[in-house]
């Protein structure tokens, strides 16, 4: 699983020492990717996409550097968790509970630092994190109407229990990936290089067989976009269309190294390429 949760925070972190008052949001995509944005331009609009950012994630945090008063990163990892949780319980959980799961977000605030690393990523794997929680829990942390301080090492100890082997499964099941399918080819192998896939694809019924692609997510949601699509029937022509995106790449890390501009990229077979720019939905 990626790491970008953190990444978003750090990101967040420079308005965090900064005290900057610029509305940001904090948001995870369907493909699990997180986001740290501004929502306004200079003249203090908000951007087109933000309302379907929120309405992807409908617990993206919208906040500034300043609420967080300066405070360290976990501080701010943490806090941000909380929020999502506590929204998640007021939007959708709050009026069928019994207490239960208001017992288990107390839980959480009072306890986010004393949760595993392993924990914490969790959370930020599921789009509906303190639902995914109530179920790895089958004790009551209800006692006498109020907050049971004495499950909280039980609770703790199976939560990470249930973390630990839910984890592996997954793991094991990344061993054996699911393919992307790219306009009806199917993905045989791709390499990730400058912030980009290069994709080799195939389709056994198609007249040209093989499909040759990059791959990037620098747009506000992380969707994949496919550009530089090229096709072709020839395998070796295919494999000498990889290897030279691959090498594109390559060229792109080697003239940042030395610092200077690089050129675009472009696939040169141009009896195979379709414009570049173009993207597969």
């Amino acid at each position: 699983m990626s790491d970008s949760y953190n990444e978003a925070i750090e990101l967040f972190m420079r308005d965090v020492k900064a005290g900057s008052d610029k509305p940001v949001i904090i948001y995870r995509t369907n493909d699990e990717e997180w986001f740290c944005n501004y929502i306004q331009d200079e003249h203090g609009k908000t951007f087109s996409w933000v309302e379907a950012a929120q309405a992807m994630d409908s617990l993206a945090v919208v906040t500034t550097g300043k609420d967080f008063s300066n405070g360290s990163f976990t501080y701010v990892h943490d806090k941000v968790l909380r929020k999502r949780l506590y929204m998640e319980y007021t939007n959708t959980l709050e009026e069928a509970d019994n207490g239960d799961v208001r017992a288990l977000v107390f839980f959480l605030e009072d306890n986010m630092s004393a949760l595993s690393s392993a924990m914490s990523k969790h959370m930020t794997w599921h789009d509906k994190p303190l639902a995914a929680l109530y179920d790895a829990v089958p004790i009551s942390l209800i006692y006498d109407g109020a907050y049971g301080w004495d499950k909280t090492q039980e609770a703790i100890e199976f939560i990470e229990d249930h973390i630990m082997s839910e984890d592996k499964a997954e793991s094991e099941a990344i061993l054996v990936p699911s393919k992307r399918i790219i306009d009806g080819y199917e993905e045989k192998q791709n390499i990730q290089i400058a912030g980009h896939l290069v994709i080799l694809a195939e389709n056994a019924k198609a007249d040209e067989q093989y499909m040759v692609c990059f791959c990037k997510w620098d747009n506000p949601f992380g969707v994949s976009e496919y550009y530089n699509i090229c096709k072709t029937g020839d395998y070796v022509e295919a494999l000498r269309l990889y290897a030279g995106g691959i090498q594109s790449f390559v060229q792109i890390l080697e003239n940042e190294r030395v610092g200077y501009d690089y050129p675009g990229i472009t696939l040169t077979v141009a009896d195979y390429c379709y414009q570049a720019g173009s993207s597969v939905t």
